[in-house]
């Protein structure tokens, strides 16, 4: 009973230990995913918005490139009057600079999001990296303190507690099958009979051996 005693205290306690190192780790490990994920899902925002942004600029250049068009269709119609002309020809200039403060802006954000886009796909393969980390070591680390919890539980039994513990246990079953052979002798006839079947049992095996050598033979 001693023994018993001895070896559930040593295994709830080294049990303890290795849960609270592996929850600790664990717990580390956790909140810089949740980190991760968090600014992932910021720059993912920010890359939306950029996205959304340049789409506007592009769509407000083609309405600009229209406007500069038809501006430059007044200027050059038939009817239309000098002073008129030079007027159309003044919105178009106005139009066609847009268009290229536009098109300025409109390759910076292209730019900031080809940044982005690269920084999310390398935030995503660190996260997957992470977490197969994670995963790893949360195995290497139930391994080893399994190890060590059987390592300091065969310490804490002592050598000599086992050896006698299984010397009882072997005079033990020693003594059953003691009684049970005195219980239950085998007598001088019994074993005539069972040397008498065997040896019958052996001759029709040599029997069948040799018909089976003669059948080949032939």
């Amino acid at each position: 009973m001693r023994i018993f005693t001895r070896l559930t205290t040593s295994l709830s306690a080294a049990f303890d230990r290795a849960v609270g190192s592996i929850e600790n780790h664990d717990a580390v490990i956790q909140s810089s995913i949740v980190q991760i994920r968090r600014k992932s899902a910021e720059v993912k925002a920010r890359l939306k918005r950029v996205r959304s942004d340049a789409v506007r600029m592009e769509e407000k250049m083609v309405r600009l490139q229209e406007q500069a068009n038809r501006w430059a269709e007044r200027a050059t119609a038939s009817d239309t009057e000098k002073n008129l002309a030079l007027e159309c020809v003044q919105r178009r200039k106005h139009c066609l600079e847009q268009v290229q403060h536009l098109q300025q802006s409109r390759d910076q954000l292209r730019e900031v999001e080809q940044r982005l886009s690269d920084n999310i796909e390398q935030i995503d393969k660190r996260l997957h990296s992470l977490q197969q980390q994670r995963s790893v070591m949360r195995s290497r680390q139930a391994a080893a303190d399994a190890c060590r919890v059987s390592e300091n539980l065969f310490d804490a039994c002592g050598v000599v507690d086992i050896d006698e513990t299984l010397e009882r246990w072997d005079a033990q079953i020693m003594d059953v099958e003691m009684n049970y052979e005195s219980i239950s002798p085998i007598d001088d006839i019994e074993r005539r009979f069972i040397e008498d079947e065997d040896k019958v049992a052996l001759e029709a095996e040599l029997a069948a051996l040799k018909n089976l050598k003669e059948v080949s033979d032939e």
